[in-house]
């Protein structure tokens, strides 16, 4: 069976799916890269992708778009970590 072409029509548990797949294909692809460039790819995805909070008022209301660029910069830490062998955190 296919699944419908709106995004929005699909279920929660074949996004997640979707989602699962994706990361696994990302891993895979950064753990490749990472080992033919190294430090040198871990220093430009760290520099191009990373959320750079540089809010002056640490008592602010942070809105929901702060949440998720923060949620999206955990998640590339352990991309990152998982593209390096030895620092794969243990579940």
């Amino acid at each position: 069976m296919a699944s419908p072409p709106d995004p929005a029509a699909r279920s929660a548990l074949e996004l997640e799916g979707m989602l699962i797949a994706h990361r696994q294909v990302l891993e895979t692809l950064m753990g490749f890269l990472a080992g033919q460039h190294g430090d040198a790819f871990r220093r430009l995805v760290d520099a191009t992708l990373r959320f750079q909070d540089h809010a002056e008022d640490p008592g602010a209301e942070l809105g929901p778009g702060v949440a998720i660029e923060q949620a999206g910069t955990a998640e590339l830490t352990r991309l990152l970590a998982a593209a390096r062998p030895d620092e794969r955190p243990s579940d």
